[in-house]
């Protein structure tokens, strides 16, 4: 019987006659292997199926197709060991083949192996067509926190230590206020690890905006003598936190990546800001009173209309700070549009 003949019965669901042939005669090329397997798994023979699938496989050693219908039917019986093992084989052949990667992450979260599922699961993005992406996404988002942040932000977040703040409620409000439409770039002072400086990055080429952020930071961690109302000192915080780590190399790490960065390594009283105009601006620097004051007038003067201008540690517990902003509110309440606080410690003061 010729190759088209068995064509033409698989097409007609002719299984059985199928596997009948093979049984008396040896299949001789991929395709055959493949027709004698899918018949067998169409009627339900999900061990024959794999066994020639092993056989063509030793015949045709790392042919890609036998790979991928191995794969695919240990994947679908639910026998995850092995189709493990022949992804992985399969990847090494088609290493841009973004299926064996969903299938892999799929087996890692089943095991609650997040850390390997999310990892694997960043390279199914990478190759998937740009359609697919955010079906991927939207179907980890029930077993994986960090897709279920890339589906609301658009973008996977940095490791959890990186942001100490909660950008969070900045990200929320530059969406909701629509402050990413506005004339600016975008200004943070105090930057420290680089976790918010590469939130803020990433939810501008989210949303396809072509905006600068301008992290200003002197990554002198010693530099913040201010005391909290516990008697703590910031810079002691500080560096219980970094536990001797290098602050400006885990910044880097963290915003290598982050294309749209401009780092201003420098005290914010001597800095100058490179850009004309400032549509957000997220203080978080030195909390002493005079800094406080510079720092927003160094973004307030270039600060558009409708734009915000937010300060971390309100109403929490450096009262200095608090105090500070409410001078700065009365000085410049004629320009102000409107307040509000979001966050449990953030201020955000609206220009008119």
């Amino acid at each position: 019987m010729d190759k088209d003949r068995l064509f033409e019965f698989f097409k007609k669901g002719m299984y059985k006659e199928i596997v009948e042939f093979f049984h008396e005669h040896v299949p001789e090329d991929q395709e055959e292997y493949i027709l004698d397997a899918l018949s067998y798994y169409n009627l339900g023979l999900v061990n024959d199926a794999v066994r020639t699938l092993k056989v063509g496989l030793i015949s045709f050693p790392g042919d890609k197709d036998l790979l991928f219908n191995i794969v695919e039917i240990l994947y679908n019986a639910n026998m995850f060991d092995e189709a493990e093992k022949y992804a992985v084989q399969a990847i090494n052949v088609e290493p841009d083949n973004y299926v064996y990667y969903d299938i892999l992450a799929t087996i890692y979260f089943s095991r609650n192996d997040k850390e390997n599922g999310l990892r694997i699961l960043k390279n199914a993005l990478k190759y998937a067509p740009d359609n697919l992406v955010p079906q991927l996404i939207d179907k980890y988002s029930s077993v994986s926190e960090d897709c279920l942040y890339a589906k609301k932000y658009g973008f996977f977040p940095p490791p959890s230590f990186a942001d100490i703040s909660g950008y969070e409620v900045l990200l929320d409000t530059i969406i909701k206020e629509k402050l990413y439409l506005l004339e600016g770039d975008i200004v943070e002072i105090g930057a420290f690890l680089g976790g918010g400086t590469y939130k803020l990055s990433k939810l501008m080429e989210a949303l396809g905006v072509d905006k600068i952020v301008y992290a200003i930071d002197t990554f002198d961690f010693r530099s913040d003598e201010s005391t909290s109302t516990s008697g703590e000192r910031m810079s002691d915080l500080y560096g219980e936190i970094l536990k001797g780590r290098n602050q400006f190399d885990i910044y880097s790490k963290i915003t290598m990546n982050c294309k749209n960065v401009v780092t201003l390594i420098s005290d914010s009283k001597n800095v100058v800001l490179p850009c004309d105009k400032v549509c957000f601006a997220y203080i978080d620097g030195n909390h002493s009173p005079d800094y406080v004051r510079n720092d927003f007038y160094l973004v307030w003067n270039k600060l558009v209309s409708h734009g915000v201008v937010s300060f971390d540690d309100y109403g929490y517990d450096l009262p200095q700070v608090t105090k500070t902003i409410h001078k700065l509110i009365g000085e410049e309440s004629e320009r102000i549009l409107k307040l509000w606080t979001a966050g449990g410690k953030r201020i955000f003061i609206e220009k008119e």
